[in-house]
């Protein structure tokens, strides 16, 4: 199904473009207004759910703090999207100069690559030593991010990739 939306006036376009929000967050595909996450989110947990090969990822609730869903073996995982060539942020992990040790987090990073039409081109997943190897600090946020280049694909199991 295609959309006009070259005929559709300015207020028409905002009032779709809520619709669709409302939509998304009555299924579930979305919880905030962080669509690239929760679409990131939302995308792991169906894949890993549907592949016999993989864990059935369960969701944790909104609010739980830094990770979005475990596994059946009781696994952490931070799900991250990207559409660019930075992830999203990792809120609430110690600061680069932080001398006391830093137990994990999480167990693993899952991050899905969106292309320009927010078609899901890869999952990779990468492990918390990983994650401490290419992490990097956001001094204005008080956060990590991850890069999305070759180094962190080629350190990463790769889950999806679209062919």
């Amino acid at each position: 199904m295609s959309i006009n939306f070259q005929s559709m006036s300015d207020a028409d376009l905002l009032r779709a473009y809520s619709d669709l929000l409302k939509e998304w967050k009555k299924r579930g595909i979305i919880k905030s207004k962080n669509i690239t996450g929760d679409l990131a989110e939302y995308t792991a947990i169906t894949y890993y759910r549907n592949t016999p090969r993989l864990p059935n990822l369960t969701p944790k609730a909104p609010g739980t703090k830094s990770f979005d869903a475990t596994g059946i073996d009781g696994k952490r995982y931070s799900i991250k999207g990207v559409s660019g060539r930075v992830t999203g942020s990792f809120f609430g992990l110690a600061d680069p100069n932080n001398t006391q040790p830093v137990s994990p987090a999480f167990d693993n990073v899952i991050i899905v690559k969106f292309d320009d039409d927010y078609v899901t081109e890869r999952i990779i997943e990468i492990d918390w030593q990983i994650f401490l190897k290419y992490r990097k600090w956001i001094d204005r946020q008080k956060s990590y991010n991850l890069p999305y280049n070759n180094a962190i694909i080629s350190d990463s199991k790769t889950i999806y990739l679209r062919t």
